[in-house]
């Protein structure tokens, strides 16, 4: 619409306003058509089963991170079958001799496996996909004209952008690092300015209404905790005096928490440009300190009231390495548009919370922090 404007205004063609709101109504009903018959296409195609069926060779968090996401992407008609190692036994860890000497026999097996169940493609996510037993099951399965695909190892580079270069047939990986955040993080400053003084003067009534509320519960105003800046630097982060994890939490407690109300007053952070609008949420400064190399990285930018991490579900008793895995991919795809659609999903997220039976989680996560599986059928279990 915008070209054809100029144009008009070169031409010295004038069109009429009412011409002009019909083409935008016109346009947006085009738009919205393809979409819903997109839809419906795709809802067809996974009602008669023209899907891909696929099984993921590898375990533990790479796996179980890959299936996640190919089932939060249901266009990509992949179904997923289940997980497969085939070069594993029971209570045997993956260098074990005597697992390793029966992975010919193993490979035959699984092959048969996946012709019973029609599997169509693999992909395989595992730390060592050259050892030589792997390597002769991809031949096999190859030969049978299952399609393989691979995920580059570690899977800390995968927090990069990724790009396939062809070198006269040897296909390459190209990995760039994160953005340089110089004029980001100027662009993030002026929109945190430009929406978080008109969202503080909002939620200045609502803080001073449930500050009292509390207060009058025997709770302080306001809470102030230590938490890890941007570069590691030590700032105090505001929020209202609410335990969210105490057993026996007041009504009002929880309401403040299920609607993150509690999180309000980090507008004055954000204002005072310790924090930004959408980011990695900081996290207390002795678990900063205990960081990784890799998970430091998320600290080049300020810490966020909302990210990408948070959108999908992660919330303080989640592990730093699952949030910063988010994190970095948030900081390789930073754009203002991607800001906005964040706050707006954080809003939906938010909304969403009203409706009864929606309350996050706020127990603590199970010993060493690892996710249940989300695969309810192993490929072992695929003989069943």
């Amino acid at each position: 619409m915008g070209v054809i404007l100029a144009l008009a205004y070169m031409t010295q063609v004038y069109f009429s306003r009412l011409i002009l709101i019909y083409f935008a109504i016109t346009f947006c009903g085009l738009v919205l058509t393809v979409r819903v018959v997109a839809y419906n296409l795709l809802c067809a195609y996974l009602r008669v089963g023209r899907t891909r069926r696929v099984v993921i060779v590898g375990e533990g968090k790479v796996a179980r991170e890959l299936v996640r996401r190919i089932r939060r992407h249901p266009e990509l008609l992949y179904e997923v079958v289940g997980l497969l190692n085939p070069w594993t036994q029971a209570g045997n860890g993956r260098d074990n001799p005597s697992a390793r000497s029966n992975g010919e026999l193993n490979s035959l097996d699984a092959l048969k496996v996946l012709e019973q169940k029609g599997v169509q493609e693999l992909i395989v996510c595992m730390d060592r996909p050259s050892l030589p037993e792997v390597q002769s099951f991809l031949t096999r399965c190859l030969g049978q004209g299952i399609r393989v695909s691979l995920v580059p190892q570690p899977y800390e580079l995968y927090s990069s952008r990724a790009r396939l270069v062809d070198l006269e047939g040897v296909p390459l990986v190209a990995l760039e690092g994160l953005a340089d955040f110089r004029v980001a993080t100027t662009t993030k400053r002026a929109s945190d300015l430009l929406l978080g003084l008109p969202l503080m003067l909002l939620a200045l009534p609502i803080i001073a209404v449930f500050s009292i509320a509390l207060k009058l519960q025997g709770h302080g105003w306001l809470r102030r905790e230590l938490r890890g800046g941007q570069h590691g630097a030590p700032f105090q982060m505001y929020r209202l005096d609410v335990d969210r994890y105490a057993a026996g939490a007041s009504s009002l407690e929880r309401f403040l928490c299920r609607l993150s109300i509690s999180e309000l007053p980090q507008l004055f952070n954000v204002l005072l440009g310790q924090m930004s609008l959408v980011g990695p949420r900081p996290e207390p400064l002795e678990q900063v300190r205990d960081y990784s190399t890799w998970q430091r990285r998320r600290l080049a930018i300020k810490p966020g009231m909302t990210g990408l991490a948070q959108v999908n579900g992660l919330r303080d008793q989640h592990s730093s390495e699952e949030k910063t895995r988010y994190d970095l991919q948030y900081m390789v795809l930073w754009t203002p548009i991607i800001d906005l659609v964040l706050l707006l999903q954080t809003v939906w997220t938010l909304a969403a919370r009203l409706r009864p039976g929606t309350e996050p989680h706020t127990s603590q996560p199970p010993e060493g922090g690892r996710p249940p599986s989300v695969v309810s059928r192993p490929v072992t279990a695929v003989n069943s």
